[in-house]
């Protein structure tokens, strides 16, 4: 699954970018935070972790940066 994985890292990438840049603080959390330390490379989806009082600016920060959040806020 090449491409799939590779539109992960490039999601990972651009997610992190963006939060990095414009906040809120945030942490690589699932699998592809056990893939840092030689885990298998995941290949369903990425896990950012946010404080709770921050989910706001976080899901603001990813829908300017182009993604499209399934969750009603």
């Amino acid at each position: 699954m090449p491409a799939r994985n590779d539109d992960l890292r490039d999601a990972l990438r651009r997610a992190a970018s963006a939060l990095r840049d414009h906040g809120p603080a945030f942490a690589l959390g699932g699998s592809y935070a056990l893939w840092v330390f030689g885990g298998p490379e995941p290949v369903h989806d990425v896990d950012f972790v946010v404080a709770e009082p921050d989910t706001e600016a976080a899901a603001l920060t990813l829908e300017k940066a182009g993604f499209i959040l399934p969750m009603a806020r």
